[in-house]
């Protein structure tokens, strides 16, 4: 509301506030919309690609699917923050941990591919055995169950 001054004056400074708030007691959505703000800037905020990075950190680390994703195409330098220095290991490694944890990952194949055919065989042994450490932690037996689920249903 207050970020986009709905029913209020527009205060992305405030926004910010209450959406720090929100990550702090335990909104992880709270993060992806933290890293947005960052990213293009408000008046009141500025954009600030570093900030927009961290906010994604946070949000993927705690297990927001959405962060994970844009996580992976930013560090690919296909997404938002936009980086100075791609990192394609990271992205492999966060693109690896959202096809375990999304329910439906597979408009991201394209990306997975490509990045897995530009990695060494080092690089990609690397990612994968960080991926599995993200998955043990960030992937859930629900999660697991939910893909199951929708695999036995008709289209899928």
């Amino acid at each position: 509301m207050c970020l986009a001054g709905d029913g209020v004056k527009q205060d992305a400074p405030e926004a910010v506030k209450w959406a720090q708030l929100a990550w702090e007691r335990g909104s992880i959505s709270a993060a992806a919309f933290l890293s947005t703000i960052y990213e293009n800037g408000y008046p009141g905020v500025p954009a600030d690609p570093g900030k927009a990075l961290t906010w994604l950190e946070h949000g993927a680390k705690e297990g927001y699917e959405p962060s994970m994703y844009n996580l992976a195409r930013a560090y690919a330098g296909e997404g938002y923050p936009k980086l100075t220095e791609p990192n394609l290991v990271e992205a492999y490694k966060w693109i690896l941990v959202y096809f375990e944890k999304e329910v439906r990952p597979e408009h991201a194949a394209d990306l997975k591919k490509k990045l897995k055919a530009a990695l060494s065989p080092a690089d990609l042994e690397r990612a994968e055995r960080e991926a599995a450490e993200l998955i043990d932690r960030l992937v859930t037996p629900q999660d697991r169950e939910d893909k199951a689920y929708l695999r036995t249903l008709p289209g899928r």
